[in-house]
């Protein structure tokens, strides 16, 4: 009997600090984690006595340790499926109906499922001598220990335990270790294995339910499971030959050598039942798509390339054929159930540091309207990085200064006492919130948005496309619209480095926002609105920030509903830009909707996104200038 090598993947994280027994693993098993694909089938015996020997190494407990690193997605897309679910007595049934696919990689779950009174059992009729040997045991409770950390990560509950439990050995551990994973009633040497949990856990409802996805999934699944039952179809011959050739490198003539007939031989074969070999080609291609979007971080174009597609437009169009969304769309869909969803916690907001006390002068002198640029100047000359920062800002061609020497000239003459009071509040947060933990964070990136979206806004009223508008306004939606970003990092930087790729993904700078909701529970904008006021900003300041955010209520002034929808576009296209999703049809869908919104004609408005999209060099620039050591993210 065969077994998949994922249930075994962790143990190169596990045995970190055991270098030795992860070389005896090896050398004994060929156990080589970096080099083989977690799919790969290995002898049950290689599995048993590999955990026997790390159990005689002074792990005794490590089939619970492997049970407790299992995650959404270890069963590949038989997961997503599951967790598209709408209660979690529909994912086990689900489960139990298909548990051949997982058997292959965990061995037996339990498989039969019954309400009895007021309690959900799940189990399987075992004799007391079914796992003799103490390697077989293990494996035992691999399993078991593999099915009750399913029910928590079903239930998006991690402390969930069994109420009792029944099992059909003796205890191989002290109590207590079983107890951490069976719960405290547990009935040993059984007729069977059984795990209880309250009959209400069966109708609880999933918190990522989504019916059509489990409906597109549904007959992914079931076409896995029937190659389980006839494994030596022709089909299934032909299926196995492309997954050992390759997708770059696959003909109809390869397969036919491979299985030892002529080319015609096979054609007629697949024919007489009805198959054709760009069918079988289409099949895999989609499975291996599937697995790829939903089990690994690659970019879609790598996965486009790897399914022999000769560029992804046209790896998306066949995509979409089969699921009817994006391969984005789909990413973001299953990988949704790796986030909690629960809101940042204001309270928790409360405990983030808070602005230095130059930083709060600065802001303070800066809400002075009597205060004038030699005061200001005086402040900002506190913090020395900030005002070489702010001197360079000046000397910019993005200011288009020349040699300004003192700040009061460049707060006079070139940046305002706007821009250098948003620029100060920017360069603070980098440098109070502590992003370091979040290694997909690119603080330059961060940067980028805030100058070029400055920008571009600003350009906007230059040309006139908004006319009567409050430049001051704009300015300071524009450099302070992602600052929300730095406290989801800061607050959940497991969390955004699963996220920040997938936002890069979406299809549209609105699909990034709800993606942030779902994941997260807030969007950068709302997450923004509650910094700025944990720093005690003036709310008009958060309120901004938030009403930028396209689920808040629009403004009642009709020019700040406006003003507001134009920070919005610029701050929508710099980000799709810089996710990827700008290609030279994408600036004119982006003007043909700012020009829905504005009287300006949609040439108007791409050609300044052209000269937004040009300057993106300047503004990496400039932000490089602005995050020296002290404000840099040593992650980035």
């Amino acid at each position: 009997m065969l077994m998949s090598l994922r249930p075994l993947m962790p143990l190169k994280g596990l045995l970190a600090n055991q270098p030795s027994l992860l070389e005896q693993l090896r050398q004994r098993f060929d156990l080589r984690f970096d080099e083989r694909d977690p799919r790969d089938l290995v002898p049950l015996e290689v599995v048993e006595q590999a955990l026997l020997l790390i159990a005689q190494s002074g792990r005794p407990a490590i089939s619970y340790e492997l049970a407790a690193e299992l995650e959404i997605g270890s069963f590949g897309v038989l997961d997503y499926y599951l967790h598209a679910c709408e209660t979690v007595g529909e994912a086990l049934t689900e489960l139990f109906k298909y548990h051949e696919i997982v058997t292959r990689d965990y061995g037996p779950l339990p498989t039969r499922l019954s309400i009895q009174g007021d309690e959900l059992i799940a189990e399987n009729v075992l004799a007391p001598d079914a796992f003799p040997l103490a390697a077989s045991r293990l494996r035992y409770a691999l399993m078991v220990g593999c099915f009750i950390r399913y029910v928590q990560l079903l239930a998006d509950d991690n402390t969930l335990l069994p109420t009792h439990s029944e099992s059909p050995m003796a205890p191989f551990l002290p109590l207590s270790e079983h107890a951490k994973v069976f719960g405290n009633n547990m009935v040993w040497q059984a007729k069977r294995s059984a795990v209880f949990y309250p009959a209400t856990l069966f109708h609880r409802r999933l918190r990522n339910a989504n019916p059509r996805l489990r409906k597109l999934l549904e007959q992914e699944v079931k076409a896995e499971f029937n190659r389980f039952a006839a494994s030596e179809t022709l089909a299934q011959q032909v299926l196995n030959g492309i997954a050992v050739i390759g997708f770059s490198r696959v003909s109809q003539g390869a397969i036919a050598d491979r299985m030892g007939v002529s080319e015609s031989t096979l054609k007629r074969r697949l024919a007489d039942e009805e198959l054709t070999f760009m069918g079988l080609l289409n099949t895999c291609r989609r499975e291996e798509a599937l697995r790829l979007l939903a089990e690994t971080e690659d970019k879609v174009d790598a996965v486009a390339a790897v399914l022999g597609f000769s560029e992804r437009a046209t790896f998306e169009r066949a995509f979409r054929q089969w699921l009817e969304m994006s391969p984005a769309q789909f990413r973001r869909e299953t990988r949704i159930s790796l986030f909690s969803g629960k809101p940042i916690d204001p309270n928790i907001v409360r405990e983030l540091p808070m602005l230095t006390n130059v930083a709060q002068q600065i802001l303070a002198v800066a809400r002075d309207e009597s205060a004038g640029a030699r005061k200001i100047a005086a402040m900002v000359r506190k913090d020395p990085v900030l005002s070489a920062r702010l001197l360079a800002l000046a000397n910019s061609p993005m200011y288009g200064a020349g040699r300004v020497n003192s700040l009061e000239d460049a707060i006079t003459r070139y940046l305002g006492v706007n821009v250098v009071r948003n620029l100060a509040l920017t360069m603070m947060a980098v440098s109070v919130l502590d992003t370091s933990a979040c290694r997909q964070f690119d603080v330059r990136r961060f940067w980028v948005c805030a100058l070029a979206t400055s920008s571009m806004a600003g350009l906007a009223l230059k040309y006139k496309l908004l006319e009567g508008a409050d430049k001051d306004r704009i300015e300071t939606m524009a450099l302070l619209h992602n600052l929300g970003v730095l406290l989801m990092v800061a607050n959940r930087p497991q969390d955004m480095e699963r996220l920040l790729p997938l936002l890069d993904e979406c299809d549209s700078h609105d699909d990034a926002l709800n993606l942030e909701r779902k994941a997260l529970g807030v969007s950068r904008y709302q997450a923004g609105y509650h910094l700025l006021l944990h720093w005690k900003l003036p709310a008009e300041l958060a309120n901004m920030v938030r009403a930028l955010d396209p689920s808040q209520p629009v403004a009642d002034r009709p020019m700040e509903r406006k003003e507001t929808v134009l920070v919005r576009l610029c701050a929508a296209f710099v980000s799709d830009c810089l996710g990827n999703r700008g290609d030279h049809d994408y600036l004119g869908r982006w003007a043909d909707q700012a020009s829905t919104e504005f009287t300006a004609p949609p040439a108007e408005f791409h050609q300044l996104a052209i000269l937004t999209l040009a300057s993106l060099p300047m503004f990496l620039a400039e932000a490089n200038n602005l995050i020296p050591a002290r404000y840099g993210n040593p992650g980035a």
